[in-house]
Order: C-alpha cells, then sequence, then structure tokens
C-alpha cells in the first residue's frame, strides 16, 4: 500500500483520495478530476500488484502442501501444456 494509506483498505484509501482532490465537489474542475483520476490509477496499480502477490502466495502453498505424486502429475500436466 501506499505510504500515505497505510493501514487503509483500498477503497478506504480511495474514497480518501476523492475527497482530497476536491473533484467531487467541483465536477467541471478539470485539473481536480486529472489529479484524482491520476492518483486513482496508481492506487489501481498498486491493489493490482498485491492481488498478484497474493495470488502466487497461495499458488506458492498449494504446491507446498502437494504430496510428491501430485506435484509429479502437476509436472506431467505443465509439460503436456507446453508441447
Amino acid at each position: 500500500m501506499l505510504k500515505p494509506f497505510e493501514g487503509l483498505t483500498f477503497a478506504e484509501a480511495a474514497k480518501k483520495i476523492e475527497k482530497k482532490s476536491g473533484a467531487a465537489d467541483r465536477p467541471t474542475d478539470a485539473i481536480a478530476q486529472r489529479g484524482m483520476e491520476a492518483e486513482l490509477s496508481v492506487l489501481r496499480d498498486v491493489q493490482e500488484k498485491e492481488r498478484e502477490k497474493e495470488k502466487l502466495k497461495e499458488m506458492q502453498e498449494a504446491i507446498d502442501n502437494m504430496t510428491p505424486e501430485e506435484f509429479a502429475m502437476l509436472q506431467q500436466q505443465m509439460q503436456a501444456s507446453q508441447e
């Protein structure tokens, strides 16, 4: 998470960005809108990276918990899909 938003959920951080930008109060203010959109874009990128890290962690845990037979089957499936 970005430092100013540590401890917040992504939804809470987005609300804080929206409030800080003042874009909701001034919908015709193009500068405020662009600033808010830029910050929200960065927040979305951070959220996507966090999701990817979590997914990789889950995949690693699943592999770590596999029996040798299950792991061998997974390797065979991966080799077959590459051919």
